[in-house]
């Protein structure tokens, strides 16, 4: 028998590996017509690649199922439980939307079987439900004037410990909640909604575009991201006031007395752009070029952020003061004007120089910790001509496994980055993910034009109402 050549092995070998590769790239399917798996659908283009398969199989359970479609771009998606309703913003389209699907929760100690995954194609509705406007201008308020930005509505949402909803708002460069009375009524078809400011501006100067936001589950402060993607001219509009792009914190105790002072005001409702917590803003991080999505532990020790630059995309972690629940930091920072021989006076706020910047400390000094980097494949996956973004919004569970959106899928880790487990691969960008469901189980997915759903067996961490 005539011996192989080296070539040939190496043939052989890489063969091989092939196979293997191929048998870790699998599927928990999208819903067909018949209730079956595939590989993958032609219609909604989602696979599952597992790096892990028992550790991933242990987290994922059903099919991936599309419920929302034909949208411009799709963000901040948040479970709003008392009304098993999933909120999202449209940003582009400058309105918040609501829809309401199936609903059924296992009852206590019973064994109740999920009901079979429904069709996700092209031609029909992957789940039956409604799509409704809820809020409409979301981000940008003024009815006289046009927007003059890409992205001119809400991004994050949240729901306060009152059950208001708070939204980081692009065209208006704030921080802004509405009621909880006032949902409702919007909800049951009042359209009369308005936005009451809970920041606006750092040191007398306004916001750039403020991105994504969360509570800390430890104290209840509010932490969110300012990068520049709602401005008309991102870095270099001329409207900017802020020198860089930061991660701030309200504290719980200015947020709720805000939210306090505000309810207690005359009741003319208006769309008000005055932060009532301006001068309790902290500078937490400016080291990020461009600090997007943000999320906590379980416990709140720990902030995570996602940089979404186009040459810098990964995600780091900073640890929390439990007894001033700042970040931690290896150097002090100071904010500064431009002029670094001019300080701004910190017992006033105030400052000589118009455009303030942040001191230039390290992602180090500032106490951060890069965990898991992503800009190499993001960079190969455009010279491919993929459609892809940076890594965006995520969402951890309480067992810590991490659900981070980046590239053109959503990346499952091990708790703190430690390691990839699997992706959720869309094949196109996603803006943010949100656990939800009336138990808490199901990971909702804004991927650019839809909302996606995926059934998990893990829970969202801190869910509430």
């Amino acid at each position: 028998m005539r011996r192989a050549s080296p070539p040939c092995l190496v043939g052989l070998v890489i063969a091989c590996l092939w196979c293997l590769a191929l048998s870790e790239l699998s599927t928990l399917g999208v819903a067909t017509p018949d209730g079956s798996s595939s590989g993958k659908d032609a219609g909604s283009g989602v696979t599952i690649q597992r790096f892990d398969p028992s550790a991933l199989d242990a987290i994922l359970t059903a099919a991936v199922e599309v419920l929302v479609r034909d949208r411009l771009w799709t963000e901040g998606p948040l479970y709003w439980k008392d009304r098993n309703s999933l909120l999202f913003s449209d940003v582009r389209d400058n309105a918040i939307y609501s829809w309401t699907g199936d609903a059924k929760k296992k009852k206590d100690g019973g064994d109740d079987k999920e009901a079979a995954p429904a069709t996700a194609t092209e031609t029909a509705t992957a789940v039956s439900g409604s799509l409704s406007e809820l809020i409409r201008p979301s981000g940008w308020l003024s009815s006289s004037e046009a927007p003059r930005m890409w992205e001119p509505g809400s991004n994050g949402l949240a729901l306060d410990k009152f059950g208001n909803l708070v939204a980081a708002q692009h065209g208006e460069r704030q921080i802004a909640r509405v009621p909880l009375s006032e949902l409702k009524e919007q909800q049951n078809g009042n359209k009369s909604v308005s936005f009451r400011s809970v920041a606006s501006r750092f040191q007398g100067r306004r916001f750039n575009s403020l991105n994504d936001l969360a509570f800390n589950p430890l104290n209840g402060d509010l932490w969110f991201t300012d990068p520049v993607y709602g401005l008309e001219k991102y870095g270099d509009d001329p409207k900017r006031e802020l020198n860089f792009q930061g991660v701030f914190r309200i504290p719980a105790t200015a947020f709720r007395k805000a939210v306090v002072e505000k309810e207690s005001e005359e009741e003319g409702r208006s769309n008000d752009t005055t932060g009532a917590a301006d001068a309790a803003v902290t500078l937490e991080i400016s080291s990020l070029s461009n600090p997007n999505g943000l999320a906590f532990s379980p416990d709140g020790s720990t902030l995570f952020v996602s940089n979404s630059g186009k040459e810098a995309s990964f995600w780091a972690s900073f640890e929390i003061d439990g007894a001033t629940g700042r970040v931690v930091k290896k150097k002090k920072q100071k904010v500064k004007t431009q002029n670094e021989n001019e300080n701004i006076n910190e017992s006033n706020g105030t400052c000589s120089d118009p455009f303030p910047s942040s001191t230039s400390l390290s992602l180090e000094e500032e106490g951060g910790t890069k965990l898991w980097d992503v800009t190499a494949e993001l960079q190969e996956a455009r010279k491919a001509g993929r459609t892809v973004g940076a890594s965006d919004g995520f969402k951890i569970s309480e067992e810590g496994i991490v659900f981070a959106s980046a590239i053109d899928s959503v990346f499952v880790f091990s708790p703190r980055f430690q390691k990839l487990l699997g992706k959720i691969v869309v094949g196109d960008k996603i803006g943010n993910v949100a656990f939800g469901g009336v138990d808490g189980n199901e990971l909702f997915i804004a991927a650019n034009s839809r909302i996606l759903r995926v059934k998990t067996k893990v829970k969202g961490s801190f869910f509430v109402r």
